[in-house]
């Protein structure tokens, strides 16, 4: 998260607050495990806008789409 351009912005850029990093981290974690889990089902994930808050309020996923494979009985 730190590599990204938009880690100045994350970090209180120009005395805005500080992101919620933390729960950012854990979320894009939780998404990468779930992702893993369904490999074999998943086809598409997207969220968009993934909103940020300030610190300790968490993150948001204000719209997401997932697309799995129909079980094949």
């Amino acid at each position: 998260i730190n590599s990204l351009k938009i880690s100045k912005l994350l970090k209180g850029y120009r005395g805005k607050s500080k992101a919620d990093v933390e729960e950012l981290a854990q979320t894009i974690m939780k998404l990468g495990t779930f992702a893993e889990k369904n490999a074999s089902r998943l086809i598409e994930m997207d969220i968009n806008p993934l909103i940020v808050r300030t610190k300790g309020k968490g993150v948001v996923a204000a719209d997401a789409l997932i697309h799995y494979l129909e079980e094949i009985k």
